[in-house]
């Protein structure tokens, strides 16, 4: 799967800032409790930079918690950058692209395709990775399919 065109580079951009924010932050002892989850933070958002639209889907619950601490703990840029991303990420979604399940599926491009889609679908939906809504949607979509 692609990487998609803005989501990496502010990433990476968001990243940068959380390393530089928290490491301001852990200038003072109180200020580490804050600085080091945002270093962490940092770390998080830097290794989504790499990850492809399926992988990004799969984590994207750890990433909205990342960013709802980054946005909280951060400053304004932080919280622009990470919104950004995280819409982007479930646009991926709405156009259909599915998180990855670390396994793959061979399909025979049959009939059989819309059955193993819906069945990916429900076991996205039983782990967690996507809700009820989300389900809904990806399943009327593939119902819809020609």
């Amino acid at each position: 799967m692609d990487k998609v065109g803005l989501i990496d580079p502010l990433n990476k951009v968001t990243a940068v800032l959380c390393y530089i924010i928290g490491i301001l932050y852990c200038l003072t002892i109180i200020g580490a409790i804050f600085g080091i989850p945002l270093i962490m933070a940092g770390n998080f958002y830097w290794k989504c930079a790499s990850m492809n639209e399926s992988e990004l889907l799969a984590i994207r619950e750890k990433y909205l918690y990342w960013s709802i601490y980054s946005g909280i703990v951060g400053f304004p840029y932080i919280t622009a950058c990470v919104v950004v991303v995280y819409i982007g990420i479930n646009e991926m979604l709405s156009k259909g692209t599915k998180p990855s399940s670390g396994t793959s599926n061979a399909t025979s491009g049959s009939g059989d395709d819309k059955l193993t889609k819906l069945e990916q679908l429900a076991d996205f939906r039983r782990k967690g990775l996507i809700t009820e809504e989300e389900y809904q949607e990806s399943k009327n979509r593939i119902l819809n399919e020609k």
